[in-house]
């Protein structure tokens, strides 16, 4: 993978594979928050665990029951704050 890409997998709604990752910000069993190259993304679900976070090359993998992944905006930065700045 270079460091412009990032591929989102999820197979069978159980594993969760996402590449280009900066960043874990923080993460529990319903959620995990993190900074990818192309801005930050969640996923919800339940059950989910950290299996590995490959740092180096920017590889997260998540086991649980997977149900969204989104990209979103930083948080704490509402858009009513990135308007009027």
């Amino acid at each position: 993978m270079d460091n412009s890409s990032s591929i989102v997998k999820i197979i069978d709604k159980k594993r969760c594979e996402v590449t280009g990752v900066k960043k874990l910000e923080a993460f529990d069993e319903k959620q995990f928050y993190f900074e990818t190259i192309l801005g930050y993304a969640e996923i919800k679900g339940k059950k989910m665990a950290l299996v590995n976070l490959d740092s180096t090359n920017g590889v997260l993998l998540i086991d649980g029951i997977i149900d969204s992944f989104s990209y979103v905006q930083k948080k704490g930065e509402s858009l009513w704050n990135k308007l009027f700045k």
